[in-house]
C-alpha cells in the first residue's frame, strides 16, 4: 500500500510539472471534413496518408451509393448549413453542377488553385468551371476508352489476338467508318463456327448500347450550344447513327448484358458470355476482382474512333461549407498528381493530371500543395510510370499508353443542366432498338428528339 501512495504521488507530482512547464504532448482539436461520395472515388488509405500529415483533421466520406443520390441529397440541402464540406459529382452531372455554380466556393480564390491548371487534361478541367466562369471542381480520374477483349474467343472466330492487329481492325481516321469497321468484326465474330472455346458466347460485345456514349463523347458537341439544348444537331445523330447500326446489326452482336457490374455481366467475364467491352480504366479493376479466374484471357487493345472517354468525377466545396479552408487543402492534396499517381498504381484509375503522360508536359520537379500538404517533387521514375505501364492480368497489355492516348486525344464538350436526363432519353431508344421493340432508326431517332424536347419544356 505505501508503495503504492508513493508512486501515486510521483505520478500527480510529474503531472503537475508537466502543467506548469508545459511538456505534455498537445492535444489537437479535432475538425471534421464532411464528404458526400459515391463509389469508391475516395480511398481509405489515401485519406489515412493525409490525416497522418495533418493531425487534427478528420476526413468523415459518406457514401451516398450513387451519383444520382449525391445529386438528389445537394438538391436537398444545398441552401442549408447541413450541406457537406466537399461534395463529389460525377462528370455525368457536370452540366446541372455548373449550372449552379453560385452555390459552389469558387476555388481559383484558393492558395495555389492558379496554378493547377497546367497539369490537368484541359477538358476535364473545364468540367469543373462553371456557366458563370467559376472553378467549382477539381478534377478526379479519366475514364478514358478501351477495348477489353477475350483472345482466346477472337482466336477461336479466327481472328487476331495481339493488340496492335486487333486495334488495326477497326483503325481509320474517320469516326464513323471506324465504328462501322468494329461492327463488321462482331459480325464476322457471330458468323464464326461454334466451338468448344466459343460455345457460352451470347453476344460479340455486352451491350451495343455503350457505344451511344462512346462515340457521342468522340465529338465537340453534344446536346447544347451556347449554354441552350441544340437536340437535333448533327454530332449527336452521327453518334446516335453508329448506336443504331450496332443494335440493328444482323447477325445481332450484343448479348444485351448491361456492364458495369450488371447480375450477369461478372459471371460473362469468367465464362465467355461475350468477347468484348468497351472499357474505361477503372472497368479493368472490375475485371481483376471479379472474374479473377479469367487472368491471361483478356487483352486490351485501343477504342474505335478518335479517344474516348466514360465516368470520372468533381471534387467541389458548397458555398455553405463549414470548413472551406480545410476542405480546399484536403481536395487539392487528394487531386496532386503525386495523389492521382498513388491511386493508378493502386487501381489502375487512370490520372486526369496528364502532366504524368503527355510527352510534352514538363514533369520531373513537379509539386503542389505547401507545409504538410506539400507533395514529393515528382521523379523522373514517377513521369515515366504510367506511358510505360504493362499489365501481367492483361498479357502485359501496354495500358498505360494505351489510355494515354485515348484521353489526349479528346476536348472539351459544351454541356447543360439536363444532359444526364437527355442522355437517357436517347438511350433508351438505342435499348428498344437492341431490344427490337422498334426495328427503324429513324422512328427510334425521331421519338429520342422527341423525349428529350419534352424534358427540356418540363425543366
Amino acid at each position: 500500500m505505501k508503495k503504492q501512495l508513493t508512486r501515486m504521488r510521483v505520478m500527480v507530482l510529474g503531472l503537475a510539472s508537466a502543467l506548469v512547464f508545459g511538456i505534455l504532448t498537445p492535444s489537437y482539436a479535432t475538425t471534421t471534413i464532411t464528404v458526400w461520395t459515391y463509389g469508391d472515388v475516395i480511398d481509405k488509405s489515401l485519406v489515412n496518408t493525409y490525416e497522418a500529415a495533418h493531425p487534427g483533421i478528420n476526413i468523415r466520406a459518406i457514401n451516398q451509393g450513387s451519383p444520382a443520390a449525391v445529386k438528389q441529397k445537394f438538391q436537398l440541402y444545398k441552401n442549408s448549413s447541413s450541406v457537406a464540406d466537399v461534395i463529389v459529382y460525377e462528370t455525368d452531372d457536370a452540366g446541372y453542377f455548373r449550372h449552379y455554380g453560385s452555390l459552389f466556393k469558387n476555388l481559383n480564390n484558393y492558395p495555389g488553385a492558379s496554378s493547377l491548371s497546367s497539369y490537368y487534361l484541359s477538358w476535364r478541367w473545364n468540367q469543373g468551371v462553371a456557366e458563370n466562369g467559376n472553378l467549382i471542381g477539381l478534377p478526379t480520374d479519366v475514364g478514358g476508352l478501351a477495348v477489353a477483349y477475350r483472345k482466346d474467343l477472337f482466336a477461336a472466330a479466327g481472328l487476331p489476338t495481339s493488340p496492335s492487329k486487333v486495334g488495326k481492325l477497326w483503325k481509320s481516321s474517320s469516326t464513323t467508318t471506324s465504328w462501322n469497321k468494329f461492327i463488321s468484326v462482331g459480325k464476322q465474330f457471330q458468323n464464326a463456327p461454334a466451338t468448344k472455346s466459343n460455345h457460352k458466347v451470347k453476344g460479340f460485345i455486352d451491350s451495343t448500347g455503350t457505344i451511344f456514349k462512346a462515340a457521342l463523347n468522340q465529338g465537340t458537341k453534344k446536346f447544347y450550344s451556347g449554354g441552350s439544348p441544340a437536340l437535333d444537331n448533327s454530332q449527336l445523330k452521327k453518334a446516335f447513327n453508329i448506336a443504331a447500326a450496332a443494335a440493328t446489326a444482323t447477325p445481332t452482336i450484343g448479348a444485351r448484358i448491361n456492364p458495369y457490374g450488371g447480375s450477369d455481366w461478372t459471371p460473362g467475364l469468367s465464362s465467355g458470355a461475350f468477347a468484348v467491352t468497351l472499357a474505361p480504366a477503372w472497368q479493368l479493376d472490375y475485371i481483376i476482382h471479379r472474374a479473377p479466374s479469367s487472368r491471361g484471357k483478356w487483352n486490351i487493345a485501343a477504342a474505335p474512333g478518335n479517344g474516348g472517354n466514360v465516368g470520372g468525377s468533381q471534387l467541389a466545396i458548397p458555398k455553405k461549407s463549414q470548413h472551406a479552408s480545410q476542405a480546399w487543402d484536403f481536395i487539392s492534396w487528394y487531386e496532386s498528381p503525386y495523389a492521382q499517381l498513388k491511386m493508378f498504381k493502386k487501381r489502375r484509375l487512370f490520372p486526369s493530371a496528364s502532366v504524368l503522360y503527355n510527352p510534352y508536359s514538363t514533369c520531373v520537379g513537379v509539386t503542389t500543395g505547401s507545409g504538410a500538404s506539400a507533395t514529393p517533387a515528382l521523379t523522373s521514375a514517377d513521369c515515366n510510370y504510367v506511358r510505360s505501364f504493362k499489365d501481367s492480368f492483361f498479357n502485359n497489355a501496354k495500358v498505360g499508353a494505351i489510355y494515354a492516348d485515348s484521353a489526349l486525344n479528346l476536348h472539351s464538350i459544351p454541356s447543360g443542366r439536363l444532359e444526364r436526363q437527355f442522355t437517357d432519353a436517347f438511350q433508351n431508344q438505342i435499348g428498344r432498338l437492341e431490344a427490337k421493340k422498334v426495328t427503324d432508326p429513324t422512328v427510334a431517332w425521331n421519338k429520342a428528339v422527341s423525349d428529350a424536347q419534352t424534358v427540356a419544356r418540363r425543366n
